[in-house]
């Protein structure tokens, strides 16, 4: 689906989960450059995109992934293998994702496909403030927000106003994950303090435009300080003797949240909070 006159946005599939999914976005100018690339499956599913919308995969000059994590560098191999594309990542997620951890590259199951093609080479290290000039008139601006992985980033097109927010921005009723409560939100403040998105642009949630973008900030602020309050709760119900995984089980029952494989993910995320000092001092910021 065309957003923007350079932006597309492509819904790929998370897993067999009803309504689960991953936006991977396109810069269509001159040459095209893909933000984040879905699981391995989805390399199909872009390239087949590709064609529809007039273009030829060679086309592709860049791939650019905001963090680390299997349904955002899933396909990157796949298409890099054919296109030779240069691909871009901060700096932190580098070592990851040129050395990618092993279980990312099992089935888990049968008939059930990796979820990561393999290790890809980072070609063009980013770090906080560079200026990504994709093409002609399409520049990025590379934002750290760091929380969900130490390397995470958002990305800034400000000729359209565009943001780019990665997994940076917790949904809620999703699956939260991050290690540091306090850190994630410094980093959502950070976006909250640009002025004038008119297209925000997740990967786990649908591009919503103007006010609405500074709504799903606020909304995931709340959520962090919600989950915070429950982690508390159910932690003081035994006096701070709770094995990590029934915390993580009973604060995704108060949560709503479906036991999946990624509950493992939200062991550290409850840890966190249990960890962390100075949330109610950095909710106090008003960005």
């Amino acid at each position: 689906m065309q957003i923007t006159p350079h932006i597309h946005v492509l819904q790929t599939p998370l897993g067999p989960e009803q309504g689960q999914f991953v936006n991977v976005y396109l810069l269509s100018s001159d040459h095209l450059t893909v933000i984040d690339t879905g699981l391995s499956t989805s390399s199909k599913l872009i390239i087949n995109y590709i064609y529809e919308i007039g273009r030829n995969p060679s086309e592709i000059d860049m791939i650019v992934l905001t963090h680390r994590h299997p349904d955002h560098i899933g396909a990157a191999k796949a298409i890099h293998d054919q296109t030779d594309c240069e691909i871009a990542a901060h700096i932190l997620e580098r070592p990851a994702i040129e050395t990618v951890d092993p279980s990312f590259l099992k089935s888990l199951g049968p008939g059930i496909p990796p979820r990561v093609g393999g290790s890809v080479p980072i070609t063009y290290p980013l770090n906080d403030g560079d200026n990504l000039r994709v093409d002609t008139g399409v520049n990025l601006e590379v934002i750290h927000t760091p929380g969900h992985t130490p390397g995470s980033i958002a990305l800034l097109n400000k000729e359209e106003k565009a943001l780019f927010s990665g997994d940076a921005v917790v949904v809620p009723g999703r699956m939260p994950i991050y290690s540091d409560p306090v850190v994630s939100i410094r980093s959502i403040q950070r976006l909250k303090g640009i002025i004038g998105i008119k297209h925000f642009l997740p990967c786990h949630d649908v591009p919503v435009v103007n006010e609405a973008s500074y709504e799903r900030l606020d909304a995931a602020i709340e959520y962090i300080r919600h989950i915070d309050e429950l982690v508390h709760q159910v932690s003081a119900k035994t006096e701070g003797r709770l094995d990590p995984e029934v915390l993580t089980r009973e604060v995704l029952v108060e949560l709503g949240i479906a036991q999946t494989h990624l509950a493992q993910l939200a062991v550290q995320t409850f840890i966190g909070h249990l960890n962390t000092q100075g949330l109610n001092e950095v909710l106090n910021v008003k960005g």
